[in-house]
């Protein structure tokens, strides 16, 4: 294998027009998973990446990157990478000509290795760009449709997707320039070509800059376990490093395994081995117990988690939360129901996600104090295998959580002291226990109603979800004011300007809006008493003025 540290002489740089600094944080990216051996989605979920051949013309026709990785089965898969920042894909594109050519030099001189699966193409650009997304929809098509006869038959037939068919015409017509320069494909049919070359690409939005920086962000997370401290400041400082790194072996047309990562890492406080946060994270919370009375909410504003807790019958509760909650009840007495009810949507959902839908990790935010029947402990009951992240941002609560549920198995549950209107700081402290890359379960309970400007929450939905991967699970139960109007606004009402934090009631439209793009289960977003009863239960019939629904992230999108 050649090294890194004396590499041959790389070609100049074929990702123009900026492309280059995209390329290092992708570089960046790819060493990341190089290190912590988790898949590079392109190469496929069930290969580990051994190594990343930077500036890879000498050996691949295509120039950037090529990445070569081992299967289950002991077998070998590559990828390789074209990086573009803004390819536009359409028959005038003459830019993308001699990417498309690469391509085509693969999918027409190496067609049986790319058939049997042991050599994919991917194109990776800056997000967002609808021309590689399309191109992306055409592949997944391409390959379900298994041969060229049949892709063309159903996109003349059986797509009505204008935007889709159109894409298809620009490409082929690329398809059949860029054939003039590639001898093994003038021989072979446009249309045979045209579908070898979808079947064979797997597009990459890449969100490394401006404002969406999330793949840099899921690449720290993977780090994480990996440092030292286990802190998010040093998983951070690791992937700046990596992509120093990734400049560095862009220059020099380096191969790269873990072997050459470890020998230009030294000196770095990190491991090759993941460990568990949790011995830090529960030593940060000792720590954060004595200074509580000096950190703690003021006593005299009411704090919604210890009101909730009062309701349930608590003694957490200071004596503003006490009165607080007292004269809520007193304006709606529904609200002991409601939080009765909620707890029982809670327990209901959990074990549905576990036992039905084989749910193996789920992240609790806006938990609040530990009661009877903790996610956990009715997650573990049916899986003991299940991981369990409670996030909140009142650091009281976090204290009582540890203390209380201290005999819970620190390898599968986990705390997060982060505000849920930084989506990104509460996923990346749970993936110290939880894996985003495989499905999981987003539990918002009795807490959006928090963030009371709707773009806001529909934005923080739109993040957590952004990081949850195909497969994954969204449960949302919140207040509204449809059942009993004038009590529970009166209430609510009198809560908001009593100095604590306000909470907005929505309507079961608004909550429906945070489902938008998701498969709901049935029966939908519904009173909580409604949604998939017990049988024991005495009254199935009462609606209440809390509404919840369980929506599945689907695998594709159309």
């Amino acid at each position: 294998m050649e090294a890194a540290s004396a590499p041959s002489p790389a070609a100049s740089y074929a990702t123009a027009g900026g492309g280059n600094v995209l390329e290092h944080g992708y570089g960046a990216v790819l060493l990341a998973c190089l290190w912590t051996g988790n898949p590079v989605s392109e190469l496929g979920d069930d290969v580990t990446p051994t190594e990343v051949k930077f500036q890879a013309g000498a050996i691949s026709a295509v120039d950037d990157l090529l990445i070569r990785g081992e299967t289950p089965n002991g077998g070998s898969r590559r990828l390789s990478v074209g990086v573009r920042r803004a390819p536009q894909l359409t028959r005038s594109d003459k830019k993308s000509l001699p990417l498309i050519a690469s391509y085509l030099r693969v999918v027409t001189g190496s067609w049986e290795e790319v058939h049997a699966g042991r050599w994919r193409l991917a194109l990776a650009a800056a997000s967002p760009n609808s021309a590689v997304t399309q191109a992306g929809e055409l592949g997944e098509f391409a390959r379900d449709t298994g041969s060229p006869a049949a892709f063309w038959t159903e996109m003349e037939d059986g797509v009505h997707r204008r935007d889709l068919r159109k894409r298809l015409d620009h490409l082929r017509d690329l398809i059949v320039a860029a054939c003039d320069q590639v001898a093994s494909a003038r021989d072979i049919d446009a249309d045979e070509v045209t579908w070898r070359f979808l079947v064979s690409l797997w597009p990459r939005l890449l969100r490394l800059e401006g404002a969406d920086t999330s793949d840099r962000t899921v690449a720290v997370m993977m780090l994480r376990p990996f440092t030292e401290e286990g802190t998010a400041a040093a998983a951070a400082a690791f992937f700046d490093r990596l992509e120093r790194l990734a400049r560095r072996y862009a220059l020099t047309g380096a191969i790269v395994d873990k072997a050459t990562l470890r020998r230009d890492l030294s000196g770095m406080r990190i491991s090759s081995a993941s460990r568990s946060l949790w011995t830090s994270v529960a030593v940060e919370a000792a720590e954060m117990l004595p200074e509580l009375p000096r950190h703690g909410t003021d006593a005299s504003v009411p704090n919604s988690a210890r009101v909730w807790r009062h309701w349930l019958g608590g003694k957490e509760g200071l004596e503003a939360d006490r009165r607080a909650g007292d004269q809520y009840h007193q304006t709606y007495p529904e609200i002991e129901s409601i939080v009765r009810e909620s707890r029982a949507f809670l327990a209901r959902t959990v074990r549905f996600l576990v036992d039905e839908a084989q749910i193996r990790q789920i992240l609790d935010i806006g938990a609040g104090f530990p009661a009877t029947e903790n996610t956990h402990q009715i997650a573990q009951e049916i899986a003991p295998e299940t991981r369990v992240v409670y996030a909140d941002n009142d650091a009281v609560v976090m204290a009582y959580a540890h203390a209380l549920l201290r005999g819970a198995s620190a390898d599968s549950v986990g705390y997060v002291l982060e505000d849920l209107r930084e989506p990104e700081k509460v996923i990346l402290g749970a993936a110290a226990t939880l894996d985003f890359t495989q499905p999981v379960a987003i539990l918002l309970l009795r807490v959006l109603g928090h963030v009371t400007d709707d773009g806001q929450a529909l934005s923080i939905v739109g993040q957590l979800l952004k990081f949850a991967s195909p497969g994954s699970y969204l449960v949302i139960c919140d207040g509204t004011s449809v059942i009993n109007k004038e009590a529970s606004e009166a209430a609510q009402r009198n809560y908001n300007h009593s100095g604590a934090i306000p909470y907005k009631l929505r309507s079961p439209d608004e909550l429906a809006r945070f489902f938008e793009g998701l498969d709901l289960v049935s029966p939908g977003l519904v009173s909580c008493p409604l949604w998939r009863p017990d049988s024991t239960a005495s009254d199935i019939s009462t609606q209440l003025d809390a509404f919840g629904a369980v929506g599945r992230k689907m695998t594709r999108v159309h």
